[in-house]
């Protein structure tokens, strides 16, 4: 059981280009294969594509995250959001991996004296917001107790029919934005 992340990408995409975003960069994982990155990625590519507006290769930008521990995390977006930052045309939304790494991206870009979201608008995947902050971004939801209900009831009608053919679903994750979001 695994969550659309594809449509999840797509759809963040396009509502990153209803507010009129017209270069939106995404940030993504280099060495570490993850499927529901590279789907959130295939449907940003497919939402620009639909909107026949080009992947700016210098809008992408790739990095190997470490895994050892998460305390490297501010000072790889500083850097990340540095490099997108100093591009042409400089971006006016960005994606990142998760929500975990919003903060810290509205953080250097206000250091640089560029308003968020007025200027730049941060995006993430999860519905992770951390207590640290006020800020309010677009997100999507992963309803993990659906995932975990719909993982469960397909086990037990495997035990039960005994059949052993592979199986899956995909569940829905949708946009979640706030009131102010939906608004303007």
């Amino acid at each position: 059981v695994i969550m659309d992340n594809c449509y999840a990408g797509y759809e963040m995409t396009q509502y990153l280009l209803s507010k009129h975003c017209r270069h939106i960069a995404f940030i993504k994982f280099d060495k570490m294969t993850c499927r529901s990155l590279e789907d959130r990625f295939m449907g940003y590519r497919k939402a620009l594509e639909e909107a026949d507006m080009s992947v700016l290769p210098e809008h992408i930008i790739s990095y190997d995250f470490p895994t050892s521990n998460g305390n490297g995390t501010p000072r790889i977006m500083q850097k990340l959001v540095k490099r997108l930052i100093s591009t042409s045309p400089r971006p006016d939304a960005i994606i990142t991996p998760s929500d975990c790494f919003v903060p810290d991206a509205i953080s250097y870009l206000r250091s640089c004296g560029i308003a968020v979201p007025k200027d730049v608008i941060v995006a993430g995947f999860d519905d992770i917001h951390n207590n640290l902050t006020d800020d309010i971004w677009p997100t999507t939801k992963q309803d993990f107790t659906k995932m975990g209900e719909r993982a469960t009831e397909m086990l037990l009608e495997r035990i039960t029919s005994k059949d052993l053919t592979p199986s899956g679903m995909i569940l829905p994750c949708p946009l979640l934005l706030s009131e102010e979001q939906q608004e303007t």
